[in-house]
């Protein structure tokens, strides 16, 4: 029996009986539980198990004979592995539900958040930037260096937010103003900057988080990404960045 093809079963949610007892069906297209048992080399007495797990999940189907034992079939295998697919993405999609709901719950329930993180080191950073385009609500603005060109394209070209980079008709909007007269685009020009707003309100100007990664052009010096969630307006998350991206300059050089 094909070792990939249990593999890609299991994977899908099947148990290994219920893979073995499939793959032998589907081998013979109908058959009745004593030979099947055989052919899927799985003991006698669990084989009606299997065959009523498999047939619960809708990818077999028992036909009832008058005065002779029951037969069973097995339904197409594109069939039966889109389903699997789907079912297996409900269950992922209710596990993540499932997940964030305890998280909040942990979140709603600690008295103090810490406003400012800093993150060191390329795998973490990537990590961090992966979990900001996924958890993003309604958008993500970025500002960044062309160093950042092939990330930007890897983790936000499918999120389902609106990624918005500063256009020039946007020059005129208090919110690019604030950060265009900032100490943040005098570190563009000192080191490889990258700058991410999630979750931004124009009108406020406001936003959920403020975070900076920064690659510096010498190879000695680590990566770091500075995490900025603070319940006050953006002026104020400037203000605090403002020592950091000073330090950030000064190591990079």
């Amino acid at each position: 029996m094909n070792d990939q093809a249990l593999n890609a079963l299991t994977t899908l949610g099947l148990t290994p009986g219920e893979a073995k007892t499939y793959l032998a069906l589907a081998a013979v297209e109908t058959s009745e539980a004593t030979p099947l048992a055989d052919l899927a080399q799985v003991p006698q007495p669990r084989i009606y198990s299997y065959l009523e797990g498999l047939e619960s999940k809708g990818i077999i189907v028992k036909t009832i004979l008058q005065g002779k034992p029951n037969r069973y079939s097995a339904e197409d295998i594109d069939v039966v592995f889109s389903k699997l697919q789907r079912d297996l993405r409900q269950e992922i999609k209710a596990a993540k539900k499932f997940i964030r709901t305890q998280q909040d719950l942990n979140k709603s329930s600690t008295k103090e958040e810490i406003p400012v993180a800093v993150i060191l080191g390329r795998t973490a950073i990537a990590s961090r930037i992966q979990t900001i385009a996924n958890q993003a609500e309604n958008n993500v603005v970025l500002f960044y260096h062309d160093y950042y060109e092939q990330m930007v394209q890897k983790y936000f070209s499918d999120v389902n937010v609106e990624v918005i980079t500063p256009l020039p008709q946007m020059g005129s909007h208090p919110l690019i103003q604030a950060i265009m007269q900032s100490e943040i685009m005098d570190a563009f020009r000192e080191t490889r900057v990258m700058l991410l707003l999630v979750d931004v309100d124009f009108d406020q100007p406001d936003c959920a988080s403020v975070n900076i990664v920064a690659f510096p052009k010498r190879d000695d010096v680590e990566p770091l990404l500075v995490h900025i969630r603070h319940p006050l307006i953006l002026e104020l998350q400037m203000g605090i960045m403002s020592p950091i991206l000073s330090l950030i300059n000064t190591s990079g050089r």
